[in-house]
């Protein structure tokens, strides 16, 4: 491959390196979901541990991964293995990496996953966070999202958690479903309030291409709730958090002090992350890549001990900067303006002039040496963003 001059390389105490691992297995598949899962039988799963564990190796060869800040283990549902399949995943983990001097360990769960023996196996090989997909608590949108959490049900899973020392745990909210209210969501917002996360993200509704969600809507089985309600919705989330202590850190997540998602600001920070198991992405030297989503290619590749990837994408310094400032931005802190000239060293109000008009109309603030959205105007930051990048 040509030597490209290589952006965004480390800048004293400002990068972060992580590794993300996909494991692809649900015990269902939810009516909105489109990231690559499948049901598989446990048999099938051995298999697949066996080669995610290659594939660990290639890339840590690869890339002379030696040390990293963070590891997120994410799917699909990483809590649909068998405990004995996990641990096997751990121990090559431990053999590679310095697991308990991570600044972060992630792993995500279904609720009703959670007992004595998964948290005891997770405290064991130094999982530090656990996010869980709650979605929401409302029976009325089950026929709609194909997923409900029980309140008391989980009410009694976190129970486990704080008993065995577990109190960095996060949960996901899905809203603006149809046929649901700002009284709906202010149920499943105290419901979330009275588990006591350190953390919350919530989405919105999206309709994703190949679900069973957007099946449901071409056969007009569903309508989707009007943009002005989900403005409202996203509003009041905001705002409800706040007066609960929680901060607004990226568009969509909200933490306590200190509990914001480190792996998750690599992303947003354009720092390098490493992706393994099918359809992981990475974020290496200016190239972009994401593996495989077809089982049986990713063995394929493997047993030629060949990465599993088919096309790589080089960022060029333009389409780089792009990406900082549309991923930036997501972030209620913004763009430091000195590291980012520095980082490429160029200027950024002359390479996006539009900033400063944005400045001017008061829908960008540039304070402290930071750009960042006006919170008043978060809702329509893609449009800003647009704007910034496309004029």
């Amino acid at each position: 491959m040509e030597k490209k001059i290589i952006y965004g390389k480390i800048l004293i105490g400002d990068n972060m390196r992580g590794i993300y691992i996909h494991i692809p297995f649900c015990r269902k598949i939810c009516n909105y979901c489109d990231f690559y899962k499948m049901v598989v039988s446990d048999k099938f799963k051995e298999k697949f541990t066996e080669y995610l564990i290659k594939d660990l190796l290639l890339t840590k060869e690869k890339f002379q991964i030696n040390k990293i800040n963070t590891l997120y283990i994410g799917g699909g549902t990483p809590s649909a293995m068998p405990l004995i399949l996990l641990e096997k995943l751990f121990i090559s983990l431990a053999e590679e990496f310095e697991l308990n001097k991570l600044d972060e360990f992630t792993i995500e769960v279904n609720p009703e996953d959670i007992n004595y023996e998964l948290i005891s196996l997770f405290k064991k090989y130094g999982v530090t966070r656990i996010s869980i997909g709650v979605q929401t608590f409302n029976m009325n949108c089950y026929n709609i999202l194909g997923r409900v959490t029980d309140y008391n049900m989980l009410k009694e899973k976190i129970k486990i958690l704080n008993i065995l020392g577990f109190d960095n745990y996060s949960f996901d909210l899905i809203y603006a479903v149809p046929n649901t209210s700002i009284d709906d969501l202010s149920k499943d917002l105290d419901k979330i309030l009275s588990l006591n996360p350190k953390h919350i993200s919530t989405y919105s509704l999206i309709l994703e291409e190949r679900t069973i969600l957007s099946k449901k809507l071409e056969l007009d089985k569903i309508e989707l709730i009007t943009e002005e309600l989900d403005l409202k919705m996203y509003d009041h989330i905001v705002n409800y958090l706040k007066r609960y202590g929680f901060t607004r850190y990226e568009t969509s997540n909200f933490s306590r002090e200190g509990y914001e998602s480190k792996h998750n600001l690599i992303y947003w920070n354009c720092d390098e992350y490493y992706g393994v198991g099918p359809a992981a992405s990475s974020f290496v030297n200016n190239l972009r890549f994401t593996k495989v989503n077809d089982i049986k290619k990713y063995y394929d590749f493997i047993d030629k001990k060949t990465e599993p990837v088919v096309e790589y994408e080089y960022l060029d310094k333009r389409r780089f900067m792009e990406d900082c400032i549309m991923l930036g931005l997501r972030k209620t802190k913004g763009i430091n303006v000195p590291l980012f000239n520095e980082r490429f060293n160029t200027n950024l109000f002359k390479e996006f002039n539009k900033i400063e008009e944005l400045i001017n109309e008061n829908s960008i603030l540039f304070e402290n040496d930071f750009i960042k959205i006006n919170e008043k105007y978060t809702y329509i930051s893609n449009h800003i963003i647009g704007k910034i990048l496309f004029g």
